[in-house]
């Protein structure tokens, strides 16, 4: 995460790497909640297997439960 991290940073942005472990759709807007973020934005890249299928990917259930807006970059 560290040079993901400088590359950001030097180039004027502020970063902050968080690790979590669990569903990811619950995390993300879990941290959106604690640093009271106003969108998430993702990408729409994941595993097309069965079970993303009969659950939903984490950008569908992330959509459907977030507590803010939620942007998916194809």
């Amino acid at each position: 995460m560290d040079p993901a991290l400088s590359a950001v940073s030097g180039a004027g942005f502020t970063a902050e790497g968080i690790v979590k472990h669990g569903d990811a759709a619950e995390i993300l807007d879990r941290i959106a909640k604690e640093h009271k973020a106003e969108q998430i934005i993702i990408g729409r890249v994941g595993a097309k297997g069965l079970k993303e299928r009969l659950f939903g990917g984490v950008s569908g259930r992330l959509v459907a439960t977030s507590s803010v807006p939620v942007t998916i970059i194809p």
